[in-house]
């Protein structure tokens, strides 16, 4: 990022981050990020921020995506293509990729009726969307089923790999390389959170495997009333909606968004919204 890039969001981060405690946390974390191998004091803690008109607090880890991902979830409108769904009729929504629990937070405030399940496979990821979804009150009161796996079209044990951040973890079906985790399918977590009717919001940004999820999507595909999904290459929003088409999903596309490179991925991440016919 350069000087001028840096600048321009901290300008941008002083109007929606209120105290200066968060502000300074803000400005803290973004140089621990830019420049971890220095030994920075506290880095990786969790601490909190607070955002305006939002009387929670945040928790966020100082030198991680997280004060990026919050920026791009609140201020930046990364999902504002679903945050005009119908409040009453919005009633399940399923989080595959919640990394430290931002999206969630969103769609509580978006929709506090509905139900969520979360799935996040990192281990540090999880125990931060853990402290986000406590400062609401807990899972439980919130209306959030947490799970710590990641989602494959078949269960058992795969593992995470590498990312340049903890945003970034890649999940692997190679034995040893990286962390190991449960797979779960979409029916096992439908079964595990007692969902049953339409899905009503599936957002998925799973790092890659969203390939090996939608080309076999057959078996509940069909319950989903829209998606927002983050493709990554090779696989494209076009391939996905080919594949979602193919498995019998009553889909129709209405947006496909570029979004910005990102360090790491070799190419242009897309974002696609799909809903009901």
């Amino acid at each position: 990022m350069s000087v001028h890039c840096y600048l321009a969001r901290t300008k941008a981060e002083r109007h929606i981050i209120v105290g200066p405690k968060s502000w300074a946390a803000s400005i803290y974390s973004r140089m621990v990020e830019k420049f971890p191998h220095l030994p920075w004091p506290c880095a990786g803690r969790a601490v909190r921020v607070r955002f305006a008109g939002i009387p929670e607090p945040f928790f966020a880890r100082l030198g991680a995506s997280d004060m990026s991902i919050m920026d791009q979830v609140f201020r930046c409108g990364e999902y504002a293509a679903v945050s005009s769904l119908p409040v009453e009729s919005t009633r399940q929504i399923i989080d595959l990729g919640s990394n430290a629990g931002f999206t969630l937070r969103l769609w509580k405030r978006l929709y506090p009726g509905a139900r969520v399940i979360a799935v996040e496979p990192d281990e540090s990821n999880y125990r931060t969307l853990l402290k986000n979804l406590d400062a609401i009150g807990g899972p439980e009161k919130a209306g959030v089923s947490p799970f710590r796996a990641c989602v494959a079209d078949k269960p058992g044990r795969v593992f995470l790999t590498g990312g340049a951040n903890e945003s970034g973890r890649v999940m692997s079906h190679a034995p040893g390389q990286g962390v190991e985790v449960e797979a779960v399918t979409m029916p096992q977590l439908l079964e595990r959170a007692g969902f049953s009717g339409p899905i009503d919001l599936l957002k998925c940004d799973i790092e890659g495997a969203e390939q090996e999820l939608f080309r076999d999507c057959g078996a509940w595909i069909g319950r989903v009333r829209n998606l927002i999904a983050e493709t990554h290459p090779p696989y494209s929003a076009a391939a996905l909606a080919a594949d979602v088409a193919r498995c019998g999903g009553r889909l129709r596309t209405v947006s496909i968004a570029d979004l910005p490179n990102i360090p790491g991925y070799p190419g242009t991440l897309q974002l696609i919204h799909m809903s009901l016919d």
